[in-house]
């Protein structure tokens, strides 16, 4: 096997694959954007350090176990192989952001995407349940928000649970210190669907406070955190959610495996209740902070574009352009595509005010309907639906019209 160093340009070949970019490199290997150029396709291919016999082993049983997989939030997999003594997975490539690109830049993920989010990735751990296997390394990182505008689990550390717990463990990833249960830091791995869970709930709690429940740099004061009887701390949350929502998550937390969800369904259902919940409730009213230039902002879509299909959308907050009794308008730009867009956003003095919000989701739903060349395509954005939202703002966006002004210039992300 080859120990040379995992340096890649573009241009190399892997197989059949030829190198586009380097996406990020880790302990374990290198993530590279290649194509392949037969089918003129996109991969990400994880290329890893050779350590044995059992990786390259553990590779082939997750590819399989992989193309067993068929869900719309999960990533797929192409092929398993090695090059130049070096293992590689070739994988489905998600052009998007993860949740944890937008948790480390300090986006605010409105709480009803957030649950919409989660619902689905749980229904994809359930999927993944119901065949046999469990994904081992949930976490903001590994769920991208795609170009086609619905999240995606990716790299899944997949492990079967046909396996004796003995086999697990030879063939199992370290697991990062990171949204781990108690019972996988301990090294009890009898209760991997329920590891599962606890990294749901983690990663909600981490969108939603902006850091882990336990953040200790210290590796043995973290595992002594993680280890104890104490309940994890709901505290940092209230501000953030109802009670309900809080009730959700601390079940996902609880140190006993057997206090948690039961399977990732059971989440999934109640996540949709608590949405449900939240739709129709008029006394709703966890705010974000009020938009500021260079600020992006994770919003779920209600009526769409034919050309940007998805239920997700990330826009990038610019300037101040007007404002009226209702609503004030923001330049703004639409990332994956890059559209400019004009973003309006109601008042928070109008939120509660049930007619108001009515008028404004009217006038977008009556925007949305007109083609014309002299009228600017509209469709709203929201952060929620119903009466209340848990965000102050309802949005509505338009996209200037092919007779309309130039482009505004891009505007850079925060650094």
């Amino acid at each position: 096997m080859g120990n040379g160093p995992l340096c890649y340009r573009p241009g190399d070949k892997i197989d059949k694959y030829a190198v586009l970019s380097v996406l990020g490199e880790g302990d374990l290997g290198v993530v590279l954007l290649a194509e392949q150029p037969i089918l003129k396709r996109k991969v990400a291919i994880r290329v890893f350090r050779p350590t044995g016999q059992v990786l390259v082993d553990h590779l082939h049983r997750v590819a399989a176990l992989m193309a067993g997989l068929d869900h719309p939030n999960i990533a797929g997999v192409y092929d398993v192989g090695e090059h130049q003594g070096h293992p590689y997975l070739a994988l489905e490539y998600v052009e998007g952001r993860s949740l944890g690109e937008m948790a480390a830049g300090g986006q605010q993920v409105p709480l009803q995407v957030l649950l919409r989010i989660m619902a689905a990735i749980a229904g994809a751990v359930q999927h993944a349940f119901e065949k046999g296997v469990v994904c081992q390394d949930i976490r903001p990182a590994n769920i991208i928000v795609g170009a086609a505008g619905h999240p995606v689990l990716s790299d899944l550390a997949l492990v079967s649970l046909d396996l004796d717990s003995q086999d697990r463990a030879s063939v199992a990833m370290k697991p990062p210190r990171a949204y781990v249960s108690p019972e996988r830091a301990r090294g009890d791995d009898a209760h991997s669907k329920s590891a599962s869970i606890w990294a749901l709930g983690e990663t909600m709690y981490h969108l939603l406070a902006g850091r882990r429940p336990y953040n200790d740099a210290r590796p043995a004061q973290f595992f002594k955190q993680l280890s104890s009887l104490e309940p994890v701390d709901l505290a940092p949350l209230k501000d953030k959610a109802p009670e309900y929502v809080l009730d959700i998550i601390g079940r996902c937390l609880k140190k006993n495996p057997a206090e948690r969800y039961p399977t990732a369904d059971q989440l999934r259902r109640a996540l949709e209740a608590a949405i449900d919940h939240i739709e129709k409730s008029e006394d709703v009213t966890m705010e974000l902070a009020p938009p500021r230039p260079g600020q992006t902002l994770l919003l779920h879509v209600e009526y769409q574009e034919t050309d940007l299909p998805g239920a997700y959308r990330e826009y990038e907050i610019g300037p101040y352009l007007s404002g009226g009794t209702y609503g004030n308008v923001f330049r703004a730009k639409e990332l994956l595509s890059g559209k400019p867009v004009a973003l309006k956003i109601l008042k928070r003095e109008w939120l509660t005010n049930a007619e108001a919000v009515e008028r404004f989701r009217r006038e977008a739903t009556l925007l949305s309907r007109l083609r014309h060349a002299n009228v600017v395509l509209g469709c709203t954005t929201s952060a929620g639906t119903g009466r209340a939202s848990s965000s102050p703002w309802t949005f509505w966006r338009a996209r200037p019209s092919s007779r309309s002004s130039p482009s505004a210039p891009p505007w850079s992300r925060p650094r």
